[in-house]
């Protein structure tokens, strides 16, 4: 039989868990929930590191919360300490994840042709964009259909890099760099 002050430590270990769990790790638990949703916080090649400084600050945001509602009940000045440093840790992490402007490119490498992108449309998309299939309503199988959705696949493709979809078709960095050029001409279909 487990002593008195085992109990009580097992007790008290376990309300303190419960409030630290309801305090401080709502808002972070809810956030790495939802954070499958926005591609910048998974493409990068720290997401990690964004996640945990993100559930950091969501944290210190909501233990301000915590605090804010104490003071206000015994009439103490509310303690903004925890909002600003997580407020800042957010504001670090924008610019930390911002995306970086493109570096320039030489004319020659700037001269592409729409057989080239239909090619790396035929060999990474149709096989889920395609007439018989058309996932999310969208369809690559002819010409017309690639310039229509331009803007989908650039959005996905090469902003985001969420598709292909767990990168299933294996698209590379340069034929995501070759949609971009395309897409930043003018998504121009003829020669």
């Amino acid at each position: 039989m487990p002593s008195s002050w085992e109990v009580r430590f097992c007790y008290l270990h376990y309300v303190f868990g419960a409030l630290f769990h309801r305090r401080c790790v709502t808002l972070p638990v809810l956030f790495a929930m939802l954070s499958n949703h926005y591609g910048f916080l998974y493409s990068g090649p720290r997401n990690w590191l964004v996640l945990v400084f993100m559930m950091l600050a969501g944290a210190l945001i909501r233990q301000s919360f915590v605090l804010r509602h104490k003071a206000l009940a015994t009439g103490r000045p509310v303690p903004w300490v925890y909002a600003m440093v997580g407020c800042a840790v957010l504001l670090v992490l924008v610019f930390a994840v911002a995306p970086r402007p493109p570096a320039p490119h030489s004319a020659a490498a700037s001269a592409l042709t729409f057989a080239q992108v239909q090619q790396v449309f035929t060999q990474r998309c149709v096989m889920c964009h395609n007439d018989q299939l058309a996932n999310k309503g969208i369809k690559f199988d002819s010409a017309e259909m690639i310039e229509k959705n331009a803007q989908a696949a650039y959005q996905q493709a090469v902003v985001l890099k969420t598709m292909p979809l767990n990168n299933a078709t294996q698209i590379t960095d340069a034929e995501r760099a070759l949609l971009k050029r395309w897409f930043e001409a003018g998504t121009k279909i003829s020669p």
